[in-house]
């Protein structure tokens, strides 16, 4: 079993009728410059998101890092997707479910707060887990929380910014109560 870690609590004290989980990075934060500018000081030169990804885990992780404690500030604020989350607020349930570890949530609390980004619970990964599971996985890390989650709510939407990710998550959980949405710089449509 992929495991995750918790922070914060929820303020619902019933189930919502609608939960919606949330990626971090391309979803809530472009921080494409952020990886870019880190990769530069860890490689030598600029990489993509997608050049850092194809890189080993070790040095990915280590970019990925050093981007959160240097570039974090760098970070934009997707302005269509934080007014999704504060439509409704108070009626539904906000999960921000990243693959970014433990000790990477002090910064993504910071930044969460920073434009008053609601949400309910922020779910990371164990720092253990992030060299272990490439980025195929994380989908099925995302399958396997969200599989937890739908038992106890009526429906969810799902906001991610990588379509191999949602592909991962309808394979496993199919559409059954949950809404699809692919987010990007140039919109956010239902998938």
């Amino acid at each position: 079993m992929l495991t995750s870690r918790t922070i914060g609590e929820e303020k619902h004290s019933k189930p919502a009728a609608v939960t919606k989980i949330v990626d971090f990075d391309g979803t809530i934060f472009f921080t494409e410059g952020c990886v870019s500018e880190a990769s530069k000081d860890i490689t030598g030169r600029r990489l993509t998101g997608e050049e850092v990804h194809s890189l080993p885990s070790t040095q990915r992780c280590e970019i990925f890092s050093w981007s959160d404690k240097k570039y974090a500030g760098l970070a934009v604020p997707n302005e269509q997707m934080l007014e999704i989350l504060k439509d409704g607020a108070d009626e539904h349930e906000i999960i921000v479910l990243t693959a970014r570890t433990v000790d990477s949530a002090k910064k993504t609390l910071w930044l969460l707060e920073k434009c008053n980004a609601p949400f309910d619970l922020l779910m990371v990964r164990r720092n253990d887990r992030k060299t272990e599971l490439p980025k195929e996985k994380d989908g099925e890390w995302k399958a396997e929380i969200m599989k937890v989650v739908k038992r106890s709510c009526q429906s969810i939407e799902f906001y991610e910014d990588r379509i191999e990710n949602i592909v991962r998550v309808k394979q496993q959980l199919g559409e059954d109560g949950i809404s699809y949405f692919l987010v990007s710089r140039e919109g956010i449509k239902r998938v």
